[in-house]
This record gives structure tokens, C-alpha cells and sequence, in this order.
């Protein structure tokens, strides 16, 4: 497999333009407003371990956004999938969906070289507090790539990126206390 070529801190980040759930055309530059965006790749919709971020997200982003910041979550999903779960007035965040994955080879984010890699006991342990806490695996109805790791950036408003982290897990990626204290000492 071709290794693709990662972004890093001090990098101009590509633009892209993205659909949503609920707009057919978006730029990325333009969708920033002007403010530092964090830009978080996972997996599908319907993944467990996607769903608790997500989840986790939606309950504490009065931490992200106290920081003037936008949030953007990549998914391997439909727009239609997310669209049948979620209400757009509950989504404080903007979901940007990439079923074919251009988004993740765009931004250098790679799928593990196999599940034994992907799913370690850690991430084990995280899909068993998803389980806990009654998140269901929906289906993707994409081109799910089931090996594909995180990946999280923060860009300044000037496009640069200021944290780049490529996850060596499928749960290798920060959750909103991380987030928040990474926003805070950037």
C-alpha cells in the first residue's frame, strides 16, 4: 500500500469543499469563519467507538466552544445515514461525510495494517463502555475501510496546523478534556 503524505504542525492544510447531512456544498477555509477549527477524523457513523466521542462531544462542547472554536467531525458515512439518527438542531458541531474517503487521503489519514492492530485491548475496553452505556452499532451504508485509524488537527485561523495526532488505535484520539486543555495552551 501506498503510504500517503501526513500533515504536520506548521503546515498550510489543504481546502476542500464537503457535504453535510444537511448542505450539498461547503468549503472548509470559508466554513472556519475566521476562527481555529478542530478537525477530527473517525471512523463511520455506526461505529461504537465513534458514537461515545460523539456523544461525549454533544454533552460537554461548552468546552470547545468556550474556546472560539469550530468543530468538524470526517465520517466514512452517507449523508443520508447521519441524517436518519440525528436532528440537526441536536448537532452542535458540523459532520462532514466522506464515503469515499478522499478526505482521509487529502489529510494523510491511513487504516491500520490490520484489525489486530486497530482493535487492542484499550479499544476493547472502550467499545465495552459504549456497550455500557447502550450505544448500538447502526450499519454505514459507505465504503467503510474497518481498519481506519482517528486522526485529530487543530488549524489556526491563518490555516496553519498547530496539533496534528494520527490515532495507532481505532480510540486513539483526544477526548474533550484533552481537546480543551490542547485549545487552552496552543
Amino acid at each position: 500500500m501506498r503510504r500517503l503524505k501526513k500533515i504536520t504542525v506548521g503546515d498550510t492544510v489543504p481546502n476542500f469543499n464537503y457535504v453535510t447531512p444537511w448542505s450539498e456544498k461547503e468549503n472548509f477555509y470559508e466554513s472556519m469563519k475566521g476562527k481555529r477549527a478542530v478537525l477530527l477524523f473517525h471512523r463511520h457513523f455506526g461505529c461504537r467507538l465513534c458514537q461515545l466521542d460523539i456523544t461525549r462531544i454533544i454533552e460537554r462542547y461548552d468546552c470547545i466552544q468556550s474556546k472560539n472554536t469550530q468543530l468538524f467531525i470526517v465520517l466514512q458515512s452517507s449523508p443520508e445515514v447521519i441524517k436518519s439518527h440525528e436532528k440537526k438542531e441536536d448537532v452542535p458541531f458540523t459532520y462532514i461525510c466522506d464515503p469515499q474517503h478522499m478526505l482521509y487521503q487529502l489529510y494523510g489519514v491511513e487504516p491500520a495494517e490490520n484489525l489486530e492492530v486497530a482493535v487492542n485491548e484499550s479499544v476493547k475496553a472502550k467499545v465495552k463502555t459504549a456497550i455500557n452505556k447502550g450505544i448500538v452499532n447502526y450499519e454505514n451504508h459507505g465504503d467503510e475501510i474497518i481498519t481506519q485509524l482517528p486522526a485529530c488537527f487543530i488549524i489556526e485561523p491563518n490555516k496553519i496546523a498547530s496539533y496534528v495526532h494520527y490515532g495507532k488505535d481505532a480510540g486513539d484520539i483526544p477526548d474533550v478534556d484533552e481537546l480543551s486543555e490542547l485549545l487552552s495552551r496552543i
